[in-house]
Formats: C-alpha cells, sequence, structure tokens
C-alpha cells in the first residue's frame, strides 16, 4: 500500500519533475504556469479646475517673473504682452473661456521663483511665460513630480528643452538655432568669418560655447577667439581685453544685458569701432540705448516676428490690440512674444477634449504637426519640445548702412 501510494503521488502532472532534487531549480519552473499580473493603472491626470463667470468658464493661469530687477524690462514687456490678450478676450461679451492670470514678482531670483510657484500652484498647476534658465531650473523637482506644467517659458537652453522634461512645452526655439541664424547672417550676408564669442561662465554659457563651436563647423569655421566672464557679476575686463587682441571681426554675445552693454563700451573704447557686435534675442532691450549712446547697431537674434512691420495676422492684431487697450506702449519683441504665448495658450484649450487635465493639453501641444496659426508656422519637435522653429534678424542699422554693407559684400566676392 506505501509503495503503490508513492507511485501513485510520481505520476501526477507537474510533481513529477519536483520530485527530483538533482534537477536545477531554473529548469523545474519553466515547466509551471506563468502567473500574469494586471498592470497598475496609470496614475490620475491632474485635473484643471474651472469656474463658470456669467456665461464664461474661467480658467486660472500662473507666472512668475521678473518685474524688478536687472531684468525688469523683460519681464514687464512679457506681462504687457500676456495681459493685452487674456484682457481683450475676458471682454468679450460671447459665451466661451476667460483666464484669470495671476502674477508674483521674483526679480530674477531663484529661491523667490520657487516661492512663487509653490503659492501659486496651490490654485492652478498650468504656468506661462516663466523667463529664463534658472526660473525653469528653479521648479525643475516640482516638474519631475507632475505638479505643474510649463507653457511657453522664454528659454532655450539645451539642459531645459530636453526630451525628459514632459511638463514642458515650448513655443521659441532653442539657443543653438538662434546662434546658427546670427553665424548664417555673419557669414552669408556680412561676410565675415572671423568670429568671437563672449559669454557667462555658467552651464548656460558652456553649453552656448559648445553649441556656437558645432554651428561653426557646419560653415566650415572655427572659433575664432572667446572670452567669459563671471556669472552673475559686472567683470567684463578681462574678457574685452582677451577678444582685443585677437580682433575678431563678429563677436556674438550670450550674455545678460548690463554685462553685455559694459563689455561692449570697454571694447570700442579699445579703439577696435569696425567690430560687428551680435546678441541673442534677450538683449534686444540695450539695442535703443547702444544706438543713442555709443553709435552702435548691435544686431539680434528674435524668436518672433518684427513687432512693427510684419504683416502676418497674429502681429497685426497684437499692433491693434496694443493701440486699443495700452496706446501708451510701443511694440515689442518680447511683449509680442507674451501675446503670442497667451493666444497659443488659448488656442490649446480650445481644442482639448474635456475635462480639462495637464496631460490632456500636453498631448494637444504634442499632436501640433504643420500648423500654421495666425502667419505662424507650428510644428512640435519631440526632441527639443519647442512648436516654432524659425528665427528672425533684427538689425537696426538704417537701411543706408545695411546697403553699404551689401555693396562691400558684393565688392569682396569680385
Amino acid at each position: 500500500m506505501t509503495w503503490f501510494f508513492y507511485a501513485a503521488i510520481l505520476a501526477l502532472p507537474g510533481l513529477l519533475v519536483a520530485s527530483q532534487p538533482h534537477i536545477p531549480e531554473q529548469h523545474a519552473s519553466a515547466d509551471k504556469p506563468t502567473i500574469i499580473l494586471p498592470a497598475p493603472p496609470p496614475p490620475p491626470e491632474k485635473q484643471i479646475a474651472t469656474t463658470m463667470v456669467g456665461d464664461k468658464e474661467a480658467v486660472v493661469v500662473n507666472t512668475s517673473l521678473p518685474l524688478t530687477g536687472e531684468v525688469s524690462i523683460l519681464g514687464k514687456q512679457v506681462l504687457d504682452g500676456m495681459s493685452l490678450f487674456f484682457n481683450k478676450l475676458n471682454k468679450e461679451k460671447k459665451r466661451g473661456l476667460m483666464f484669470h492670470l495671476n502674477v508674483l514678482d521674483d526679480a530674477f531670483e531663484t529661491s523667490k521663483t520657487k516661492s512663487n510657484v509653490t503659492k501659486l500652484a496651490a490654485n492652478s498647476p498650468l504656468f506661462l511665460s516663466l523667463l529664463g534658465t534658472r526660473s525653469v531650473l528653479a521648479v525643475s523637482q516640482e516638474l519631475a513630480q507632475g505638479d505643474i506644467a510649463l507653457f511657453f517659458p522664454l528659454e532655450g537652453a539645451d539642459t531645459t528643452q530636453s526630451a525628459q522634461l514632459n511638463n514642458i512645452v515650448y513655443f521659441r526655439p532653442n539657443y543653438e538655432q538662434e546662434i546658427e541664424a546670427l553665424v548664417s547672417y555673419a557669414v552669408n550676408q556680412l561676410n565675415k568669418k572671423k568670429i568671437g564669442l563672449f559669454y557667462e561662465a555658467s552651464d548656460s554659457g558652456e553649453a552656448a560655447l559648445e553649441a556656437t563651436k558645432r554651428v561653426l563647423e557646419k560653415h566650415n569655421l572655427s572659433l575664432h577667439a572667446q572670452a567669459w566672464y563671471p556669472a552673475q557679476s559686472l567683470n567684463v575686463g578681462r574678457a574685452a581685453d582677451d577678444l582685443a587682441a585677437k580682433a575678431p571681426n563678429v563677436i556674438i554675445c550670450v550674455s545678460k544685458s548690463r554685462p553685455t552693454y559694459n563689455f561692449i563700451r570697454q571694447f570700442v573704447n579699445k579703439g577696435l569701432h569696425k567690430t560687428i557686435f551680435m546678441g541673442l534675442s534677450g538683449l534686444e532691450s540695450i539695442q535703443p540705448t547702444l544706438t543713442k549712446s555709443r553709435g552702435i547697431y548691435l544686431i539680434t537674434s528674435s524668436v518672433v516676428p518684427d513687432p512693427v512691420n510684419s504683416s502676418l495676422q497674429i502681429v497685426t492684431e497684437y499692433r491693434n490690440d496694443l493701440k486699443t487697450f495700452m496706446g501708451n506702449k510701443a511694440p515689442s519683441a518680447y511683449s509680442l512674444e507674451g501675446y503670442i504665448n497667451a493666444a497659443l495658450l488659448y488656442e490649446l484649450f480650445k481644442i482639448t477634449p474635456r475635462p480639462f487635465t495637464v496631460q490632456g493639453l500636453m498631448r494637444t501641444a504634442e499632436r501640433l504637426k504643420h500648423v500654421r496659426f495666425k502667419g505662424l508656422e507650428l510644428r512640435f519637435n519631440p526632441t527639443t519640445r519647442a512648436l516654432a522653429k524659425q528665427v528672425y534678424i533684427t538689425n537696426p542699422a538704417p537701411k543706408k548702412t545695411a546697403a553699404k554693407a551689401a555693396e562691400h559684400k558684393k565688392e569682396t566676392a569680385a
């Protein structure tokens, strides 16, 4: 009886292998059925609350901008542009969406940006038009945790325009694309090839240095000269000396406004009056001052069309609204960018299914391929998470001066 019971046990399917201790365990498990556990449900999408104000559905949008301090002129212009669009929209009598814009001043200080975002996020996860690399990096933890979403920061560093930061979507191209536009203009329009770089000694400055080298390689050129200044300082004397010793015929400035102004002033005082100065879009605010006080025409890149002369629909609407609602304000590139950012956010809401969520808005932005929006060409780039790729050049020199430059180019080519 004992022998028969033991034989019956060995004959049972699936138990025979288990009764042989000399077979390794991993081979034994291969004959066992695989248990597939259901995938955990995705985390709930972050809702965007709306409230009814009369016949309109109101959305709360936040921003933290430098309204005082070194770059306050830019922060105020961005705020003007956003306020202009939202105020016009909110005054319309037809039913639809309206936007409440909550604004706090961060004076371009990282700790204040972070504190402001924490306060504002309690009411809404939506943030529009944060200004600068340091502002975006200040809230990197909140972004990683999915607590907030940034739409159209005015920022283009490689460290932030990344496919990994999927809670951000940009309007503007990155800094490398701006540098590419400046180099192309210097080489092809001005016939200048001895290019130098003045930049800040920071992560973003070093990234700009490497980007400039990559761009020059495409033109079969190398960087003629380079010099840096300490971050968050005005100590530009050594950089002016180093670049003057190499005498480039073009200097591209990847730097803050005040250090750039001081650098150009010191460089010109060394007698190198024929050098052409260029800068990224953030430097357009010092163009008038340089022209008036020093007679210098700073050529800058721009991520928006000419706010004064462009005939694109979005720019025409911007100028008309500016005249109607802010008649004392002059058109500017940063004000126009703020206006475009607000208009784009409104457009995303219009075509995003309800209920509104952060992820839903991001998906809508990511699906924008070959879209023409009021004259702007939009195409989402998953690598940089940017919608626009067009970079414009702003040359404040009189047309007569530009004509002379073209004539000189012709003579040089001959």
